[in-house]
C-alpha cells in the first residue's frame, strides 16, 4: 500500500524530499475530491495525509468518501501555521473507530 500527501506547497515538499511519490499541492475543492476519489478507486493508496486546513475546506467531501471507501485511511495533520484547536483530536477519533476503544494519553 501506497500513501498520498495533500496539502500546502511546504508540508508537501516536505514530504517528497522524504521520498513520497503521491502528492497534491494547494488543490481546489473539486481537485481534492477528484483526487481522493481517484486514489480510493484504484486501490493502491492506504493512507492519506491531508493538512487540517486542506481538510476543513472539504469537510462533506471527505466525509464522503470516508464512507463510501472505509479502508482508506484520511488522517489529518497540523500545517506549518500550526495545528487547529478543536473539542475532538482527529487522531483520537481515528483510533475510536478503528479500535472500537478510547486510548487516553
Amino acid at each position: 500500500m501506497e500513501m498520498a500527501v495533500i496539502g500546502d506547497s511546504t508540508t508537501v515538499l516536505g514530504f517528497q524530499l522524504a521520498g513520497n511519490r503521491i502528492s497534491l499541492s494547494s488543490p481546489s475543492r473539486e481537485e481534492l475530491s477528484g483526487f481522493i476519489r481517484n486514489l480510493a478507486k484504484q486501490g493502491k493508496t492506504g493512507l492519506i495525509l491531508i493538512t487540517e486546513r486542506m481538510a476543513e475546506a472539504a469537510r462533506k467531501e471527505i466525509r464522503e468518501i470516508r464512507s463510501e471507501y472505509p479502508r482508506l485511511v484520511i488522517t489529518e495533520i497540523p500545517d506549518p501555521q500550526g495545528p487547529i484547536h478543536r473539542e475532538v483530536d482527529p487522531i483520537q477519533a481515528l483510533l475510536r473507530r478503528t479500535l472500537g476503544a478510547q486510548i487516553n494519553p
